[in-house]
């Protein structure tokens, strides 16, 4: 999720999501912080059936990389209500963030656009039960960034998601190997604030 997280909780590399398919979805874990877990092939979450937007190979550039996280999340945002609900939130990182608790697919700890892309990918690919999105933080909330640049959030929406226990719950559901200290890490409640001024 990015620095703040509880001291001690171990986390999973973020991987390419070709090279996941390869290794058949395997984590390796490394460090501390949110990890990602095996991806599926479906581009449709199963349980909203939400259309993704088409992928697209992976981005040479940093250039790149931002212009697709653009891309999707203006996609993604399209199509929400901010209304307080409650989502799961499964990654949030600027670009260039330096996270002391996760590595990137080259065990850095610096998060590029395209480590962020490539981590949203793959949790879009793995997550099961509820639609997953890409969020743009300076455009909803209290238009949160840093230095001027967006949280890329990552989160993951269900109508049966009407607490933070409920979302809590699904979030044991989705990573059921995690015990309670990593799952906190991992996957927490977070809520869809209106844009204020």
């Amino acid at each position: 999720l990015g620095p703040g997280r509880p001291a001690g909780v171990e986390a999973n590399v973020v991987r390419d999501p070709v090279a996941a398919q390869r290794t058949g979805g395997a984590t390796v874990p490394s460090g501390r912080g949110v990890g990602v877990s095996a991806p599926g092939r479906s581009t449709t979450s199963p349980a909203r059936g939400a259309e993704v937007p088409p992928p697209e190979a992976a981005p040479s550039s940093e250039e790149g990389a931002v212009h697709e996280l653009r891309r999707v999340s203006a996609s993604d945002m399209a199509g929400l209500t901010f209304d307080d609900r409650f989502v799961a939130q499964l990654a949030s990182k600027w670009s260039g963030i330096e996270d002391p608790l996760q590595v990137n697919a080259a065990g850095e700890h610096t998060f590029s656009a395209r480590d962020i892309l490539a981590e949203h990918r793959e949790l879009r690919a793995s997550t099961t039960g509820a639609t997953v999105r890409l969020l743009d933080s300076t455009r909803y909330g209290i238009h949160r960034s840093h230095d001027g640049r967006p949280y890329w959030m990552t989160v993951a929406s269900s109508p049966t998601f009407t607490s933070a226990d409920a979302v809590r719950a699904w979030c044991a559901q989705q990573f059921p190997s995690l015990p309670a200290a990593k799952l906190a890490n991992r996957c927490i409640p977070n809520r869809l604030t209106p844009p204020g001024p």
